[in-house]
């Protein structure tokens, strides 16, 4: 009986182990991959959790502070489809309201860091990637693709498609300036 019990309770331990580890779509998994992301962040002097959030000093913003996760937000990716990605996640900070005129004074510099704030999960490394980290796949994926057969006729006979383009546009205007014509010489004759 004892013995049941403690392989019920490790199958179970097992179950959860495996749904946390074949699941990286919780929130904890994204805002440790933020976290990881914010001391290798340029714009970043200096990046340290504290009991209530993280104390924040940046390089080209004049802000040094502590900020607070405000959300953490998970959803579905739908429109790329080529690429493994299958979530898109996003941490928000709660930042002192003093902050509001110094972001919009520095949005530019605001803007390169926030970028880092948004995360892909690679379905083939069950990791999360950051916005850098994602454009390069997507560049390397669309740089591996293969032409379409009519992109490639097109590239092989560009001058004769060109060539056959410009001759057909003559002909049509040859033929429209005709019957132009002779619709004004029909007209000149009836009386």
């Amino acid at each position: 009986m004892h013995l049941s019990i403690i392989a019920r309770a490790l199958i179970a331990c097992l179950i959860i182990s495996m749904n946390s580890y074949a699941s990286p779509t919780n929130k904890e998994t994204l805002l440790a991959a933020w976290e990881a992301m914010q001391p290798l962040n340029e714009e970043v002097a200096s990046f340290q959790k504290t009991n209530n959030g993280y104390l924040i000093k940046f390089n080209t913003i004049p802000f040094e502070g502590e900020v607070s996760v405000l959300n953490i937000d998970i959803e579905e990716e739908y429109y790329e489809r080529e690429l493994p990605i299958t979530h898109v996640g996003v941490v928000q900070l709660n930042f002192p309201n003093e902050f509001e005129s110094i972001k919009e004074k520095y949005n530019r510099n605001y803007y390169q860091w926030s970028k880092h704030s948004l995360f892909y999960l690679n379905a083939d490394t069950k990791q999360w990637m950051n916005s850098d980290d994602y454009q390069k796949l997507s560049a390397e994926h669309y740089k591996k693709l293969e032409d379409t057969a009519l992109t490639q006729i097109l590239k092989r006979y560009s001058g004769e498609v060109f060539f056959f383009t410009a001759l057909l546009f003559l002909l049509v205007n040859l033929l429209q300036w005709r019957a132009i014509k002779a619709l004004k010489k029909a007209q000149d004759i009836t009386p």
